[in-house]
């Protein structure tokens, strides 16, 4: 068995294979890791060896396991939990590197197995924690290796879960090169604990202090906001187009919706969520309209965007349609003749989660919509387009 490369960044593909087998012999296939939490993940998959005794996971499927079709990160992605830790298990990735062990085991044979290390970051890249008390912000800064070129700064943030949720994304992106905050705006320490009157000043100080960081490209600062905190973004590139030059919405609202108590309950409406100037942001406490009807004017205005725009949904999001909202966005992006690239990549059989869009990640919330397999091919193919679209930034 050999596994090519060995060591590699958590968003590279890596490529499985058996030989030595007989045609047609059956050869079970199973990874296992161990999360920085300390709960061991695992999966398997059993193929039937090809006319040359062969199995390779980027051109086989497996007749079982715990994923289908030819699926070269399969086994990775499809990694679950051995205990039972709730819907919307995270498998913590240790700053070392994950250390995930494959074995290929076929009836009369001696087993064979490889270790392979998935890095959350290169070699060089740093870590900084922001607090706060400090900065006015909660977050951690990545800095790529140090490089005699700028690049375009990025800050990004989650949803409705609270909390610090973007490192692992913004490490990643430091690997690419991208200096890149991931920022909390409530549920962590000194912050708000509950989604509501968030200023987006708050979001502002944190722009403004990247834009002075070495290495970074004050005049091309990007936001990335997923779910809840795609509302921040869009409204943040809408308020401030002087200061943020492109805008990345994933699972995105069209609209300013009211605060919340809990992402966790169907809680009633508990008033504006975003704030400017001390003024509540208009909102709508219609959750799945894109074109509410209580208050037309909490839909964002897009079209006051100084900067590309790219968006992505799930069609069997069961958040909120988000599929619809982005559509929304893009109608009224068209209708307004906007100068600027905008694209929106639709994945019909994702949920919600594909707005986190680490790929090979096996972290899935049933509770969200889609499947995982359809999540996880839909991070795949949603990843180097965001690239791409990070490096047409003029």
């Amino acid at each position: 068995m050999s596994v090519d490369p060995s060591v590699a960044l958590f968003d590279r593909p890596v490529a499985i294979t058996v030989s030595g087998l007989n045609p047609g012999e059956l050869v079970t296939l199973s990874a296992s890791a161990l999360g920085c939490a300390g709960y061991a993940w695992r999966s398997s998959a059993t193929f039937a060896a090809d006319s040359r005794g062969n199995v390779a996971l980027a051109s086989n499927a497996p007749s079982s396991g715990s994923y289908q079709g030819k699926q070269a990160m399969g086994l990775l992605w499809s990694l679950t939990p051995r205990v039972a830790l709730g819907d919307g298990a995270t498998l913590c990735i240790p700053a070392r590197g994950l250390s995930v062990q494959v074995e290929a085991k076929a009836e009369g044979q001696t087993p064979a197995s490889v270790t392979l290390t998935r890095l959350p970051t290169m070699p060089g890249v740093k870590e900084y924690a922001e607090r706060p008390s400090s900065t006015g912000f909660y977050g951690d800064f990545f800095a790529p290796p140090a490089s005699s070129s700028i690049r375009p700064g990025i800050v990004i943030f989650g949803g409705s879960e609270g909390g610090l949720v973007t490192a692992t994304e913004a490490g990643l992106l430091a690997s690419h090169g991208y200096p890149t905050l991931a920022l909390a705006y409530f549920g962590a320490p000194g912050l708000p604990q509950t989604l509501q009157r968030i200023p987006l000043e708050y979001f502002v100080t944190a722009l403004r202090w990247l834009a002075m960081q070495p290495g970074v490209d004050a005049r091309h600062l990007v936001v990335e906001g997923v779910s809840r905190g795609s509302e921040a973004a869009l409204l943040l590139g809408s308020d401030f187009p002087q200061l943020i030059h492109a805008v990345i919405a994933l699972v995105p609202n069209d609209v300013a919706l009211c605060g919340i108590v809990s992402a966790l309950t169907r809680a009633p409406c508990a008033g504006p969520a975003w704030t400017l100037g001390g003024v509540a942001i208009p909102y709508t406490s219609q959750v799945a309209n894109p074109y509410p009807t209580d208050h037309p004017d909490a839909v964002i205005q897009v079209e006051h965007i100084a900067g590309p725009i790219l968006l992505n949904c799930g069609g069997s999001d069961q958040v909120w349609p988000s599929c619809s909202f982005a559509a929304a966005i893009q109608s009224r992006l068209d209708a307004a003749h906007f100068a600027y690239a905008h694209e929106l990549f639709t994945y019909p059989s994702a949920g919600h989660d594909v707005g986190y869009a680490v790929p090979y990640d096996p972290t899935f919330e049933a509770a969200f919509g889609g499947v995982s397999s359809a999540d996880a091919i839909a991070r795949e193919d949603f990843w180097p387009r965001q690239l791409a679209f990070l490096t047409a930034l003029p």
